[in-house]
């Protein structure tokens, strides 16, 4: 049976809020635990740098800077038997 999990990032202390979605983005792009990319996806980039820009980019169109940052979606199979 698959197990949903969903999490979400909070804004983080000091000069940059942002700091926890930026080292989320890391972690959950990171092509040694991914398959290189194949066992990840999104709608806003396929490389860090690319993610976290998007993200930014559109939090800072609605003003949204501060508070929750994002969400963490996980979906998580069992080992084929």
């Amino acid at each position: 049976m698959a197990i949903t999990k969903l999490m979400h990032m909070k804004e983080s202390k000091g000069s940059n809020p942002s700091a926890h979605l930026k080292n989320a983005i890391e972690y959950i792009l990171d092509g040694e635990k991914t398959k290189g990319g194949f066992l990840a996806g999104g709608n806003c980039g396929a490389t860090p740098e690319a993610a976290y820009g998007d993200m930014m980019d559109t939090k800072m169109l609605y003003g949204e800077n501060w508070g929750r940052q994002g969400y963490h979606i996980v979906l998580s199979f069992p080992p084929e038997r």
